[in-house]
């Protein structure tokens, strides 16, 4: 309320008068407002003319010595008629239009409906204020918060989108610079062929900011989910990013990161595909009904790892420092130390066994396996522990022992 008397001018629905819920700025404002109003004079009148002569809605004419303020103009065959409304006393009595508006105090509410569209737009603001001050009570540091939530409604003949959004600014007031401005927004789209919606959150500061966003989309065939951080400062962007697809026959996720880090993997009924890289190396494993397949730099095993033949009977075990199993095949193999009980020819003949304190070369004491043994070698020696030895010259086709006799060929 503002001024005196009863003839009172009632301003009704106006969004301007939104922005406080403290009825002291509302009543600063009508101020200001009856201070622009009271010196205004107008004559209500109605009134015909058979041509236009330019004159407007909004516009301010003398008719006859009066002022007249032009507020609806009509356009017949005749010519043009324009009215200027209003009465000399208004009604004080609140509405309850009025009574609503006062209700709502910051919130606003628009409809527009075309043949095209229609759309829903709700909107509130709020606000508050802290002050700090000092032991003497001056005023150090005052921060307001304002925060706008909107959410609106669109809908056309191909599609139906909703979205609800809200941002928060921090300011100082002592040097008006904002310190922190955060952004929210969810919005769903449908039409059709699918369902789409988004999660985004944005929060800025004098050192950077910081953006998260999540996709999800829906169709008949297939439903994928997305999700991204971005962080930027001075330095330069960093983003990590996550995503999910699945169809009927397939499902696959992928995470990158900012360093370039990039794992997957890819899923169907009959394969699935594992791939990790950092950089310039890269690991890949593949499964499928028949096959298995790694590729990496460096597989490391921990545990005991047993491994069963599909094809023929046989087990290998690793344990360690220890393999179990029946057959090696190798065309070649280098060891230190060698420990078997018996070895085999190409033909699986066993030519060299051992049983107790004897071996056999050739066989074993019931079997003989091959008819010859080739030495190739200058010199043969068969020695016991403790005992002398006997040596076999091939070259010299002499048999001896220590010295003490040779049969063959004589020395002298």
């Amino acid at each position: 309320m503002a001024g005196t008397g009863t003839n009172a001018y009632i301003v009704a629905e106006n969004p301007l008068f939104f922005t406080s819920e403290k009825q002291s700025t509302i009543t600063t404002i009508a101020s200001q407002l009856l201070g622009e109003l009271k010196t205004i004079k107008y004559t209500p009148m109605k009134f015909s003319t058979y041509k236009d002569f330019g004159i407007n809605c909004g516009d301010i004419i003398t008719v006859n010595g009066k002022t007249c303020y032009v507020m609806k103009k009509s356009i017949k065959s005749s010519g043009c008629e324009f009215e200027c409304i209003g009465n000399k006393r208004r009604d004080t009595q609140k509405t309850e239009v009025n009574s609503a508006i006062t209700a709502l105090n910051n919130k606003t509410n628009e409809l527009i409906r075309t043949v095209d569209e229609t759309k829903s737009t709700l909107t509130e603001v709020k606000g508050s204020m802290k002050t700090i001050t000092d032991e003497q009570g001056n005023i150090k540091e005052q921060i307001a918060t304002i925060t706008t939530d909107v959410s609106e409604v669109k809908q056309t003949a191909n599609g139906l989108t909703s979205t609800v959004s809200s941002v928060q600014t921090t300011l100082n007031n002592l040097d008006g610079e904002v310190e922190t401005l955060k952004t929210k927004q969810s919005t769903i789209e449908q039409n059709v062929n699918s369902i789409t919606t988004k999660v985004e959150s944005v929060e800025e500061t004098a050192n950077g900011a910081k953006t998260a966003a999540s996709e999800a989309q829906q169709t008949a065939n297939s439903f994928s989910t997305k999700i991204t951080a971005v962080e930027n400062t001075a330095n330069g962007a960093a983003t990590t990013a996550s995503e999910a697809k699945q169809t009927a026959d397939s499902f696959s996720t992928r995470i990158t990161t900012a360093e370039g880090n990039i794992s997957s993997v890819s899923q169907t009924a009959s394969k699935i595909d594992w791939v990790i890289k950092s950089g310039t190396s890269s690991s890949n494993f593949t499964i499928t009904d028949r096959m298995a397949t790694l590729a990496a730099e460096k597989i490391d095993l921990s545990g005991y790892v047993t491994i069963n033949s599909l094809k023929s009977g046989g087990t290998t075990t690793i344990d360690g420092s220890r393999i179990t199993t029946g057959t090696i095949s190798a065309d070649r193999v280098d060891l230190t130390s060698l420990k078997v009980r018996n070895v085999y020819n190409a033909d699986n003949k066993m030519i060299i066994t051992s049983a107790g304190s004897y071996m056999y070369i050739g066989g074993d004491s019931s079997v003989k396996n091959v008819d010859y043994v080739w030495f190739r070698t200058g010199s043969i020696y068969f020695s016991s522990v403790g005992s002398s030895v006997m040596t076999i010259n091939v070259a010299n086709k002499q048999i001896s022992t220590d010295g003490t006799w040779k049969l063959g060929i004589s020395s002298s």
